[in-house]
């Protein structure tokens, strides 16, 4: 082993080699950038590429996230200090403790991001469906008749009551439709 067992426990010896590793894990996050950016340009109709892509991308990002923070908390710390002792303190101390509150801001930041883009995608989908309903369902109201069993494929509405209802004040127009759910060629449609 290269190393002592007596500097193991030392934490300065671990936060000076962890500094000494940053500027190599920031080279590293280069080609893993080049690579999304690669993945996000791929002529693919498959979205394998581009979840590829997000990976590299929060790979890359969750591997710069501490040198950033050891930066961004060299520059604000001045200001902190106007704060009073405690917020100065604490700012020392998650600087000079980079080895261990560099993982947890990545992971904080990969989760912040995984919660931004899982809303992202949900209000998406929302918005994709409220638009598909509205186009769909233009209806007011909806009558099927009443089955005991899942399957109505043999349940109808009786034809008097369909001109009984369309005939009633107030409504404007009525249509019918009976559909059937059916396998075509290996695949099932309606």
């Amino acid at each position: 082993a290269r190393t002592a067992p007596a500097h193991t426990s030392i934490r300065g010896e671990v936060e000076a080699r962890a500094r000494r590793l940053r500027v190599v894990v920031m080279l590293l996050t280069v080609p893993l950038l080049a690579l999304a950016g690669i993945l996000l340009r791929w002529p693919s109709e498959s979205v394998v590429p581009g979840y590829l892509a997000a990976i590299t991308l929060a790979l890359a990002l969750s591997l710069v996230t501490p040198a950033v923070a050891h930066a961004a908390i060299g520059v604000i710390a001045p200001v902190l200090r106007r704060f009073g002792l405690l917020p100065a303190i604490a700012a020392r101390n998650i600087r000079a403790s980079m080895s261990r509150t560099g993982v947890a801001l990545a992971a904080l930041a990969v989760a912040l991001s995984m919660s931004v883009a899982m809303g992202t995608m949900v209000g998406a989908f929302r918005g994709q469906m409220v638009g598909w309903i509205e186009e769909t369902v233009v209806a007011d109201i909806y009558i099927s008749p009443a089955t005991a069993v899942v399957s109505r494929t043999d349940a109808r509405l009786d034809d008097e009551l369909v001109q009984r209802l369309a005939q009633r004040p107030g409504v404007r127009a009525t249509d019918t439709l009976r559909g059937l759910e059916l396998e075509a060629d290996g695949v099932l449609t309606f």
